[in-house]
């Protein structure tokens, strides 16, 4: 095996780019690390079908770009995205992995073309009575498929809103006016029936249900003026950039609400934001931070945020917190704290229309209604979910916790939480994985699920 090891450490140079058709199923490679950009395959496992289709393949390649069978390409991937994307099509025959050699350049997303407006699809304004005045509905014909929405709770009305709208989204294309922080009024099926009065769970289940249908009608609503501010109904663009500034100001003392989504929540990369904050005297009776100005090359730009929003809550994964009424200087310190760190949560609102979320009661005000235990019976695919495993290993407990969950996760429906912890994997031949006893480690336990991935009957007690 050392021989081997060397002999492809001496052809690294001298690999091969190499494009492979995947068959459906896991492929059993393993990636050097989940975060890093691009993957780098660490070995293949034994039982990956890899190894004889295509045996030019070795350990140290890079994983260049995907192509879906839709005919979407996913470049430059960090190796959770990649995982991901596979275990979301892994009853396909047709994706493609191309892989490049360590010293080989990866592929360039090419530079999409300007579309015209009559490549656009323009969704049907709706006059709605029963909607105040500033209110606009717009109807988005949705297609086949996954969409690509991950949807919150409103904290105001508890209607689904729109959290991030992925780059895969075929909507991004077809409505460029869809924005982050729409809420959602109703879903209209191909059979003409309109559900109204969503919630999150509801709302999931409904168009995963109906996902390869073509007759799906979204409904959402656009808040198009303020009480405070009278204007022209139009949906919300992203504000115009001068180049020439350094960084982009409000021209107003007051803020201008007409092109200001009611909220936003951006998950924002490792650095510096290049936010400038209204600056407060007195600390004490600071007012939330309530934005001045914008870098020229500030990423919250591309969220669409603009100067005058204010910042409602942050959320670091790195620590599992969650941080409510911040003051600037606050703020600030918990920012350069973990300015290097990924999976920092913003949430951004329009002062005018939005309250900011207060801090909840602690545990021994409110009555915690977490279940104490669950049995998800699991089916077949993947769970939309990721898991951590504690870093000393919890005494003599594997201790695995659930760090995320996808909006459409099945989990979800056995009302599952982050945080939650594994207690037995139990499988459909009667075979039990307890974390006191059999299950070694985060990896052993995702081997299993990987391994057992299209079989029903599978049960996860947390």
């Amino acid at each position: 095996q050392d021989s081997n090891n060397n002999n492809n450490n001496n052809n690294n140079n001298s690999m091969q780019s190499l494009e492979m058709v995947l068959p459906s199923g896991p492929i059993g490679l393993v990636l050097v690390s989940s975060s890093q950009k691009p993957p780098i395959i660490k070995h293949m496992k034994e039982s990956s079908p890899l190894c004889k289709l295509y045996p030019e393949l070795t350990a140290g390649m890079k994983i260049d770009t995907l192509t879906l069978e839709d005919g979407t390409t996913q470049y430059c991937m960090t190796g959770h995205e990649f995982t991901s994307l596979l275990k979301q099509h892994a009853t396909s025959t047709k994706r493609i992995v191309r892989v490049i050699g360590p010293n080989d350049e990866l592929t360039n997303r090419p530079e999409e073309e300007v579309d015209t407006d009559d490549d656009d699809e323009e969704p049907v304004v709706v006059v709605d009575e029963n909607h105040p005045p500033g209110v606009l509905l717009l109807e988005l014909k949705l297609p086949a498929g996954n969409i690509g929405l991950v949807f919150t709770k409103n904290s105001t009305s508890g209607q689904p809103q729109i959290k991030e709208i992925k780059k895969s989204s075929p909507l991004l294309k077809l409505y460029p006016s869809l924005k982050t922080g729409m809420l959602v009024d109703a879903l209209m099926l191909e059979d003409g029936t309109k559900h109204d009065s969503l919630n999150n769970k509801t709302l999931r289940s409904l168009l995963k249900k109906h996902c390869d249908s073509e007759g799906r009608v979204l409904r959402v609503v656009v808040v198009v003026e303020s009480q405070k501010h009278t204007t022209t109904a139009v949906i919300p663009q992203k504000p115009v950039v001068d180049d020439d500034d350094d960084v982009y100001e409000s021209c107003a003392t007051t803020a201008d609400t007409t092109n200001m989504p009611p909220e936003l929540f951006c998950s924002v990369p490792a650095g510096p934001l290049g936010m400038h904050f209204v600056v407060v005297v007195d600390e004490e009776t600071a007012t939330p931070p309530k934005i001045q100005s914008l870098d020229k090359d500030s990423c919250l730009r591309e969220y669409g945020v603009v100067p005058g929003m204010v910042v409602d809550t942050l959320e670091l994964e790195e620590t599992g917190s969650r941080h409510y009424e911040l003051s600037s200087g606050q703020l600030t310190k918990l920012l350069d704290e973990h300015v290097d760190a990924d999976g920092r949560l913003l949430c951004f609102i329009n002062p005018d229309l939005v309250n900011l979320t207060p801090t909840p009661q602690s545990i021994d005000e409110e009555e915690d209604n977490t279940p104490l235990e669950i049995h998800a019976h699991l089916p077949a695919g993947p769970l939309g979910a990721a898991f951590a495993q504690a870093p000393d290993g919890g005494g003599d407990r594997l201790v695995i916790t659930i760090t995320e969950l996808d909006d459409d996760s099945c989990l979800r429906d056995f009302d599952v939480c982050i945080g939650m912890m594994v207690d037995t994997l139990t499988l459909q031949d009667g075979m039990v994985y307890y974390a006191t006893k059999n299950m070694e480690s985060l990896d052993h336990f995702m081997d299993v699920l990987q391994d057992h991935l299209h079989e029903e009957g599978k049960i996860l007690r947390f």
